[in-house]
């Protein structure tokens, strides 16, 4: 976590002989669920960058797109965990996993994470949102903000912050979130909406 942003690693099986994003066309990808901006989107929008790139002195990259699947196969596994499972599996080589649940599945099961290694980080992206009633009135808001924000120094809760690695909260409004949707339509506009 980077403040109020974070990233998804993008893991290859520890034995994968892919050292760069080049290395992965053709290859399967795993993906948690098509909804998800750490497992999905931002893996989209990598791949959709690189396939766009330029190269100083050789010009233009082709469109490695080109309206043709980048990976041989796009498999989704319902959870970062069976992402990482399916990579650990041979089923997969490659997935985004976010940097949180990287950590907290790492803690219970530090086989599963040793079996990978990082290719590459994505994009950063502001973390996940705590939500309530879009009706809550603005004084209720607030008793809600200032409440988390006294869990934090209550050393009864502090194992259970410390185990989901709470730290701090920040407060952001909706255009903090744009840069979701922007990573997704920076794909469309390159050509690449789906991951493929």
């Amino acid at each position: 976590m980077e403040g109020a942003e974070y990233r998804s690693l993008v893991v290859v099986p520890k034995t994968s002989d892919v050292t760069n994003i080049e290395g992965l066309r053709g290859r399967i990808a795993a993906i948690n669920k098509p909804h998800s901006q750490s497992g999905y989107n931002a893996l989209r929008r990598l791949i959709a960058d690189y396939v766009h790139m330029r190269v100083a002195d050789d010009g233009d990259i082709p469109d490695l797109c080109g309206g043709h699947a980048y990976f041989a196969k796009v498999i989704t596994t319902g959870s970062h965990q069976s992402s990482l499972e399916a990579l650990a599996k041979s089923k997969a080589n490659v997935a985004a996993i976010d940097a949180v649940s990287f950590h907290l599945i790492g803690q219970e099961n530090p086989a599963l994470t040793d079996a990978v290694r990082l290719l590459t980080l994505t994009l950063p992206a502001p973390g996940l949102h705590l939500i309530t009633a879009h009706w809550r009135p603005d004084d209720e808001l607030q008793t809600l903000r200032e409440a988390l924000v006294d869990c934090l120094g209550d050393p009864k809760l502090r194992p259970a912050l410390d185990a989901m690695c709470i730290t701090g909260f920040h407060f952001l409004d909706r255009e903090a979130y744009a840069p979701v949707l922007e990573m997704e339509r920076r794909a469309e506009d390159m050509g690449y909406p789906v991951l493929r």
